[in-house]
């Protein structure tokens, strides 16, 4: 497969390892705001009574492939001092151990996108990374002929992003570079049908490959060494 795109990703690697070169992925990154989904939320929340430490938490949906990858950014503010580390959690019971481990169901809101800390109940937890849940959204891959797309909570808006890059969002926590290399080839070409959506500016290289034409087409041979006649001095 090969990848046209004016940005890298973390298994773009995994070309070297040989590919199908007629596969072609016009990666091109497109995002725009949209309604608000239910689920996703860009949630904040502190300890009552303290400033000490505040958490921020971004909800959000992977579509790559296919299939549907819910995950949650759990960001840390020590102080409120404006440094904030971040996790990415992909996992059910990896985000109850976080919400149980950070005692979480103590914590109040300060964001009104959040009722009544219903959020941090198993119950909300295991609805947020159901299958089922997501389901309304797999026609888009069809729709939108494309392999991979984002949904994500930012500043109290929706996003829906178009081939995201995905070592922003730490997707290669769920796969590999080789394994998701190999999974949006076969899916561009069994199921999309390997029909670009988006054109992008090719590469002259490139181009003259996908029109038939190799390194030498442009190109006279040379003639060989001529010999060197020295000029008759009367």
């Amino acid at each position: 497969m090969r990848i046209f795109s004016d940005f890298k990703d973390y298994y773009d690697s995994a070309a070297a390892f040989g590919a199908d070169r007629n596969i072609v992925y016009q990666r091109r990154e497109i995002d725009e705001v949209i309604d608000k989904v239910d689920l996703i939320q860009d949630v904040e929340a502190r300890r009552p009574r303290s400033m000490v430490k505040y958490y921020r938490f971004r909800f959000g949906i992977v579509g790559f492939c296919g299939n549907i990858y819910p995950f949650v950014i759990c960001g840390e503010d020590v102080c409120n001092r404006g440094k904030v580390s971040e996790h990415y959690i992909y996992d059910a019971q990896a985000f109850k151990n976080y919400v149980k481990d950070n005692e979480l169901e103590k914590y109040t809101s300060i964001d009104p996108w959040m009722h009544e800390r219903e959020i941090f109940s198993n119950a909300a937890i295991q609805k947020f990374f159901s299958v089922d849940s997501w389901k309304s959204w797999l026609p888009k891959f069809h729709e939108l002929k494309v392999p991979i797309f984002l949904v994500k909570a930012h500043r109290g808006n929706v996003i829906f992003v178009v081939n995201p890059q995905l070592s922003d969002i730490k997707f290669f926590q769920v796969k590999d570079a080789f394994g998701a290399f190999q999974d949006i080839a076969s899916y561009i070409s069994g199921v999309l049908g390997n029909q670009p959506s988006i054109p992008l500016k090719i590469d002259d290289k490139d181009l003259i490959v996908q029109k038939g034409f190799d390194s030498k087409s442009f190109r006279t041979d040379s003639p060989g060494k001529k010999r060197s006649r020295r000029k008759y001095r009367p």
